[in-house]
């Protein structure tokens, strides 16, 4: 997704930092932070591996993990990459977008496998879901703020995108 060149209309432009610097980041951090809200209001943060598809962010968690009951309550989310020196947050809505059983079985949740077993080099026996994980779902995020900046030259590259996306997440809430 280019915000400045895409069908998803955005309310930023001329920043400090390329879209495409934003983009290489989510595609090559390894892992991310995953800020959730727990009914009671309170902030959950929790790393979770993912993947970049289409201009949203996808991961796998458990339903009846903390993570996955927080977004069962509320949709709203923050992710941030690994690094704290090239930032990258994300204020956003999640969507579950299938159960463990159908990540398999219908685009773009196919394609968005893929990457997930090339990036972290498993195949798809390695990726099944066992013990706690038993109910995963994949789910993805939908961007709706994004900033970003260099740590060591904040004042210069401090960048901010809002995203309005034509399909939004179904959040029932």
């Amino acid at each position: 997704m280019d915000p400045l060149h895409d069908s998803h209309s955005h309310e930023s432009e001329n920043q400090p930092l390329e879209w495409n610097w934003v983009e290489r980041k989510l595609i090559t951090s390894s892992s991310y932070w995953l800020v959730t809200v727990k009914p009671d209001g309170a902030p959950h943060a929790r790393p979770v591996w993912g993947v970049y598809h289409d201009g949203t962010i996808w991961f796998s968690t458990g339903r009846s993990s903390v993570k996955g009951k927080n977004l069962a309550h509320s949709p709203r989310c923050v992710l941030h990459v690994e690094s704290a020196d090239d930032v990258v947050i994300i204020d956003g809505a999640v969507e579950q977008v299938c159960t463990w059983d159908d990540v398999f079985n219908s685009e773009p949740a196919i394609s968005v496998m893929h990457k997930y077993m090339d990036k972290y080099v498993m195949t798809r026996e390695e990726l099944s879901p066992e013990g706690e994980l038993s109910d995963a779902a994949l789910y993805r995020v939908w961007p709706r703020v994004v900033n970003a900046w260099l740590e060591g030259a904040y004042p210069t590259t401090q960048s901010h995108w809002v995203l309005h996306h034509e399909q939004q997440p179904v959040t029932g809430h």
